[in-house]
């Protein structure tokens, strides 16, 4: 259960400068902005339950149902008409999805297990409440959802000392929440909004390797691989079919070392050293 509230306020205070371009020095200290109050809250309830099929077999089911609803009072102050006029405008709505999810676990010896995974993701739709949304507050962008299915190895060597884990994904969102170019009032040009981006596909690799040589001493690394494709998005004119989505580089790793050592009793010293690495990606 979430009971939250959140105010997001953004004012200017019109200077002498600015009065003397609308030609009345009296505007001097005038205050033009708005006040976003957005109310959530979210009730939520689910249940899982795991079934042994044998000593190395085990599969786990589960559902999670969410209800959300959000309320949103946005007041803007504009007495010159330079954000479109001064308004009060009050919305809200809700929404509500089960979300089912499923693992099956092989484990092939004590240090190595095999599963996959299968899970339906929700993120419900809301208001925005920028100094800029007054029109978005007018029209609530809707949930997102999003299948999620992932295979992979987790396994340990050499008497526990070396980790390699590797896994493959597959997420394919429905209606992804993005900022989009909308025109929402015919009386107003367009803004980027928050809007839904209907089809997108997510999916790649994962590495994942650890090592203690000696006590102390920790050599580890990481690899991801992310192809991200934008399967139907209109942003204002511009189709976006085909591009790859924001903050989403193709390829990432680091590799680092630490080396911890007692120097008396209770007091432990650590040194690391890290090096990470993320191809091209867009902002």
């Amino acid at each position: 259960y979430l009971d939250q509230d959140t105010d997001n306020q953004s004012f200017i205070e019109l200077g002498s400068a600015t009065a003397a371009i609308f030609g009345d020095p009296s505007l001097t200290g005038s205050i033009i902005g708005s006040t976003g109050r957005l109310k959530t809250i979210s009730k939520a309830v689910f249940a899982s339950g795991t079934l042994a099929l044998s000593d190395r077999i085990d599969v786990t089911i589960g559902a999670r149902y969410t209800h959300d609803s959000k309320r949103i009072r946005y007041v803007q102050t504009d007495p010159l008409s330079i954000l479109g006029g001064s308004a009060t405008i009050v919305a809200k709505d809700s929404w509500g999805r089960l979300t089912p999810n499923a693992n099956i676990r092989f484990r092939i010896s004590p240090t190595l297990m095999t599963y996959l995974t299968a899970s339906k993701g929700f993120k419900s739709g809301g208001f925005s409440d920028t100094e800029v949304e007054r029109l978005s507050a007018m029209e609530p962008f809707d949930p997102e959802f999003a299948w999620n299915y992932e295979v992979g190895l987790k396994s340990e060597w050499l008497d526990r000392r070396l980790r390699f884990n590797a896994s493959l994904f597959y997420t394919d969102y429905t209606d992804l929440q993005v900022t989009v170019i909308r025109q929402v009032d015919p009386n107003f040009p367009p803004f980027g909004v928050t809007g839904n981006a209907g089809k997108v596909v997510i999916k790649g690799a994962e590495l994942e390797i650890n090592a203690v040589p000696v006590e102390g001493w920790n050599l580890y690394g990481t690899y991801a691989y992310t192809d991200s494709n934008i399967k139907e998005l209109i942003s204002g004119t511009t189709n976006l079919r085909g591009n790859r989505l924001p903050r989403a580089p193709k390829h990432k790793f680091s590799i680092g070392t630490s080396y911890s050592i007692d120097v008396q009793d209770k007091v432990r010293v650590t040194g690391r050293a890290e090096y990470t690495y993320s191809s091209n990606f867009y902002s």
